[in-house]
C-alpha cells in the first residue's frame, strides 16, 4: 500500500485539474490508480495465502481460480476490449482466464478463470465466472458533460414579479427521469431565462412559459444583459438553444415525452395562480431560432411530442402566444450514463492532516464559520464532518484557495460568503446540498469563481443568489432550482470541477459471480 500512497502523493504534486485537457489525465492517472490497487491487492491475497499450511487442494484449486479474475481486472484496464485469453501460475497451480465484452459493449465483460492445482498425481481444478463492469474514462460523463445532472429528477419553478433580467444557463442539462423548466412572470419583458445548451430527460422534458402583463418599465437594463432574441414576444420568453431529448435507449419502458406548454393572461394555470386578465404575451423557443443565428434549429428527439398554445390569436387575430421549436425525429434520444462515486475516506484522511477533521457524529452539525485558507501542502482546504454541516459567514481570504466541505450528512450554507478571485468552493455530502436564500454570495470577480456541489440526495440552488459564476452540480436524486426576488445577474457557466484523483477512484463493479462445474482428474 505505500506504492499507492507514493502514487497519489505524485498525483496531486504533478496534477492539477484547472489546466486544459484535465478529463484525460483524470482517466490516465486514474488507470494508474487501479492497476496499482489491483497488484497490490493481489500480492496482499497472495501473501495471506501462504500462510495457510493446511489447505486443501480444492481449495488452493479455488484460489488459483480467483488470483485469475484479480488478473482479468488489471487487464482490462490496461486493454479494455482488446483484452484477450491469458494464463498464469501462482501457487504451485496456474489459471487459464477468458475475456471477452458483453455483446458490443466497450464497458461490460464475461470474466472466466480456470484454476488447475495438481496433488498427489490428482488434479483438481475450479471454473470461476462474473460479469464485470468498467466504465473507465466514461465513469466522468456526468461531471463533464453536464451542468446539472440529476439522477432522478431536474425541476426548476420560477415564479418572478417583474423579469428584468434573464437566468442564463450555460452548459447542458440531464436527468434520467423529468426535466421540468417552469417560468412565470407577472409583468415581463424580453428573455426571462436561457439554456444555452441540451435537455435531457431519460423519461420526460417539460418547458413551460407563462405571463401575466408586458412590462413597461426598464427601458435601459440595469446591468449589461445578452441581446433579446429578434423573435421574442412582447412578455415572458423561455428559450433553449440546443437539442431536446427523452426517452432512454437504455430503458424501453420510460415514455419518452417533450412537452411544450405557452399560455398567459387567464389561460391555463393562471386561472387559479393569477385570477387576473393581462396583456403579456408568452412564447418559447424549443430548440429553434438562436438570436445569433436566425432561423438556425436544432433537433427534438423523442417517442412522443405535445404542444399546447393556450392562446395563439388574440381578440384582433394576431398571433399571441407563441411555440418556435427545432426539426421533430420520433426517437429514443437518452443514452447511458455513468455517475461517479467520491471515496469519503479519502477525504476524511486529508481533513485529519490539515487538522479540519469533525467527529460530531450522525445527527450532529459542524458549523465552519470565518477565513478559508490554506493549510498543509495540498491544493485543497478539506473541512470534513461526520454528521451533517453548516457554512456560516465564511470569507475565502485569499485568492487561488480551494476550499472543499464534505460531510456524511446534510450541507447548508447560510449568510453571506465572501470569495477573492480565483476561488473554488466544493461540496460533498451524502445527503442534501442546499444554497436556498438563506445564504447570499459577496464576489470580488465572479467570473473567475467555480463551484461544484454534489450530493447523495437532492440538490437545491436558489439561483438568484448567485452571479456570473462556473458551476457544475450533480444529484443522485433531485436537482431543485428556484428563485426569489435577489437583485443580481444569476448566470451559470459550465466547468468541468477540480477534483482529485484520489477522491474519485474507478472501479470494476462486479454484477453477477457464479462457479462454473468441472470435472477433477
Amino acid at each position: 500500500m505505500r506504492r499507492v500512497k507514493r502514487a497519489l502523493a505524485r498525483a496531486r504534486r504533478f496534477f492539477r485539474r484547472g489546466e486544459p485537457g484535465f478529463a484525460m489525465i483524470v482517466v490516465l492517472i486514474a488507470l494508474m490508480m487501479l492497476s496499482v490497487l489491483g497488484a497490490a491487492s493481489l500480492l496482499f491475497m497472495v501473501s495471506s495465502m501462504r500462510g495457510i499450511v493446511n489447505m486443501k487442494p480444492e481449495q488452493r484449486a479455488f484460489l488459483i481460480a480467483e488470483a485469475g479474475l484479480y488478473a482479468a481486472h488489471a487487464l482490462i484496464v490496461e486493454k479494455g476490449t482488446q483484452a484477450a485469453p491469458f494464463d498464469g501460475e501462482i501457487l504451485g497451480g496456474k489459471y487459464e482466464v477468458d475475456v471477452r465484452p458483453v455483446g458490443n459493449s466497450t464497458t461490460e465483460f464475461i470474466v472466466t478463470s480456470l484454476g488447475i492445482y495438481e496433488e498427489g498425481g490428482t488434479v483438481y481444478r475450479r471454473k470461476l465466472q462474473e460479469q464485470v463492469i468498467y466504465s473507465g474514462e466514461q465513469a466522468f460523463d456526468a461531471l463533464r458533460n453536464y451542468i446539472f445532472f440529476a439522477a432522478r429528477d431536474v425541476r426548476m419553478e420560477v415564479e418572478n414579479e417583474i423579469n428584468y433580467i434573464p437566468i442564463v444557463i450555460n452548459g447542458n442539462i440531464r436527468a434520467e427521469r423529468n426535466v421540468n423548466l417552469y417560468y412565470f412572470c407577472m409583468n415581463a419583458d424580453d428573455d426571462a431565462f436561457t439554456v444555452n445548451g441540451s435537455v435531457e430527460g431519460g423519461s420526460s422534458v417539460t418547458l413551460e412559459a407563462a405571463c401575466r402583463n408586458r412590462f413597461e418599465g426598464w427601458k435601459v437594463k440595469p446591468v449589461e444583459v445578452p441581446p433579446p432574441n429578434p423573435y421574442d414576444v412582447d412578455g415572458t420568453n423561455v428559450q433553449v438553444y440546443g437539442d431536446i431529448k427523452a426517452g432512454s435507449k437504455v430503458n424501453p419502458s420510460t415514455p419518452g415525452i417533450v412537452t411544450l406548454k405557452v399560455w398567459s393572461g387567464l389561460n391555463y394555470e393562471s386561472a387559479t395562480r393569477w385570477p387576473h386578465e393581462g396583456n403579456g404575451k408568452s412564447a418559447l423557443f424549443a430548440a429553434a431560432y438562436g438570436p445569433n443565428a436566425g432561423d438556425r434549429k436544432w433537433n427534438i428527439v423523442a417517442p412522443q411530442l405535445q404542444e399546447m398554445v393556450a392562446r395563439p390569436l388574440d381578440n384582433r387575430g394576431n398571433p399571441h402566444d407563441r411555440i418556435y421549436r427545432g426539426n421533430y425525429v420520433q426517437a429514443r434520444g437518452v443514452d447511458k450514463i455513468y455517475i461517479p462515486q467520491p471515496n469519503f475516506e479519502y477525504y476524511k484522511l486529508l481533513a485529519m492532516d490539515q487538522g479540519n477533521f469533525y467527529d460530531v457524529g450522525p445527527g450532529g452539525t459542524a458549523t465552519i464559520t470565518g477565513n478559508i485558507i490554506r493549510t498543509g501542502t495540498s491544493s485543497m482546504t478539506v473541512y470534513y464532518s461526520t454528521g451533517n454541516m453548516v457554512l456560516d459567514r465564511s470569507t475565502w481570504a485569499n485568492p487561488n484557495t480551494h476550499g472543499v466541505f464534505v460531510c456524511e450528512g446534510d450541507f447548508v450554507a447560510v449568510n453571506e460568503t465572501g470569495m477573492r478571485e480565483n476561488c473554488t468552493l466544493q461540496v460533498i455530502a451524502k445527503g442534501n446540498v442546499t444554497f436556498d436564500s438563506r445564504w447570499s454570495g459577496s464576489f470580488t470577480n465572479p467570473l473567475t469563481n467555480s463551484f461544484f456541489l454534489y450530493g447523495g440526495g437532492d440538490v437545491t440552488i436558489c439561483m438568484t443568489r448567485f452571479s456570473r459564476q462556473y458551476m457544475q452540480a450533480t444529484a443522485l436524486r433531485d436537482v431543485i432550482l428556484t428563485n426569489d426576488l435577489s437583485w443580481s445577474f444569476p448566470e451559470f457557466n459550465y466547468r468541468p470541477p477540480q477534483i482529485d484523483v484520489g477522491g474519485w477512484p474507478i472501479d470494476i463493479k462486479v454484477v453477477s459471480w457464479m462457479e462454473l462445474p468441472v470435472d477433477m482428474e
